[in-house]
């Protein structure tokens, strides 16, 4: 039974790792970039904001918490490319504030520079739009001026995230747990009844494995467009409890298996009685 466990832990620590490698690099590369370039356009007080805004990106990576895309599937590209800017298309898009009101990196700069009611707006009237798309939203070309950030610089910042569908891992779960269940509780009633369950057993153990692989499958496909690990909190909290029911099922089954070895063999003689009479099953154990 110990052969089981590690393997299930493993994957139950793979579900639980939140970091998005991909996301966390491009904006860690871009905030030292940003930090080297040169900034003898701007006056002191704009020099002073901006380095505060990579502080504040600095900050920002560190926590590692990104939007969630449930609005658009398809993803958009990018409406004006520029050098050095997230990757987009292919199911990702912008999202200024997801539902959880978790901000993107651009929309976190403004929050930390106290234009609060500009996010807002931003949210209620463009949450999927690129920056260079916000220009004729009230506000945002004063704060891009003094905030010390070209408005390319900024694109450059704004990340896009996939779509996420947290219903077909719900879905996937819930075809491998049905039939685990079901074997299980089977296999509990006929060891009940001194009876062996192979059967029953192995298809349990093997639900119980299907539901911890899909517990780290779940999650990469929840994201399939995105390469990038960035796992949203839903399909890490529906992982993590199926890692943990599938490294029960396989814990209760194995210990049915063990349980099943102990039983007594059962035998069967049948006696025909001399005078004719009717068959007669004696049934012992031994």
């Amino acid at each position: 039974m110990s052969r089981f466990v590690p393997p299930m832990i493993l994957l139950f620590a793979y579900v639980r790792d939140a970091r998005p490698p991909s996301i966390d690099a491009h904006l860690a590369a871009v905030e030292r970039q940003l930090g080297e370039a040169s900034v003898a356009r701007l006056d002191p007080a704009r020099r002073a904001r901006r380095e505060a805004s990579l502080g504040h990106l600095r900050a920002y990576v560190a926590a590692g918490r990104y939007p969630h895309n449930h609005v658009l599937p398809a993803g958009r590209e990018r409406t004006h490319p520029v050098d050095g800017a997230f990757r987009s298309g292919s199911g990702r898009t912008p999202v200024f504030v997801d539902e959880h009101d978790t901000p993107c990196a651009v929309a976190h700069l403004m929050r930390a520079s106290g234009a609060h009611d500009l996010v807002e707006r931003i949210r209620r009237e463009r949450n999927t739009a690129f920056v260079h798309e916000l220009s004729d939203v009230d506000g945002v070309a004063m704060w891009v001026d003094e905030s010390g950030f070209t408005i390319d610089e900024l694109a450059r910042i704004q990340p896009t995230y996939c779509h996420t569908d947290i219903l077909h891992q719900e879905i996937g779960a819930g075809l491998i747990a049905v039939p685990t269940i079901a074997a299980t509780a089977t296999s509990a009633i006929l060891l009940a009844n001194g009876r062996r369950p192979w059967p029953t057993l192995a298809i349990g153990a093997a639900g119980g494995v299907g539901l911890a692989v899909h517990s780290a499958v779940g999650p990469i496909r929840s994201q399939d467009c995105s390469g990038d690990g960035h796992y949203p909190k839903q399909a890490r909290r529906v992982g993590g409890v199926e890692a943990g029911v599938g490294t029960g099922f396989v814990v209760l089954n194995a210990l049915g298996f063990v349980l099943a070895a102990t039983l007594p063999h059962d035998a069967s003689v049948a006696v025909r009685p001399l005078d004719g009479g009717g068959e007669v099953a004696i049934q012992g154990r031994f």
